[in-house]
């Protein structure tokens, strides 16, 4: 099995809403998780190892690998999780908040 460590997560990208408003749409995704998938997806046995969190989030992020027929046994749930936000300025900087 092929196994990959690291990050799992939930980015939200900016979309309009059906009445025009901005919105976000949250998806899936963390550049390891993603590299599970994709070996997955591409008939490899994989597996990925870090941590899941046990909320929406996490629910979301653990279907979406098992979709995919990644193995998640290597995976550690918690009810704890890292929160961190980054918004765009005007300017084109941007802020980064971990909560």
């Amino acid at each position: 099995m092929l196994l990959s460590c690291g990050d799992a997560l939930v980015d939200f990208l900016p979309v309009k809403s059906v009445d025009g408003r901005d919105a976000t749409v949250p998806v899936v995704g963390g550049s390891c998780l993603n590299i599970a998938i994709g070996m997955a997806r591409l008939g490899a046995p994989a597996g990925f190892v870090g941590g899941i969190s046990t909320d929406l989030f996490g629910r979301m992020i653990a279907d979406h690998a098992s979709a995919s027929q990644v193995d998640l046994r290597y995976v550690t749930r918690s009810g704890c999780q890292d929160d961190s936000r980054v918004r765009p300025h005007r300017r084109g900087r941007a802020a980064i908040w971990v909560l």
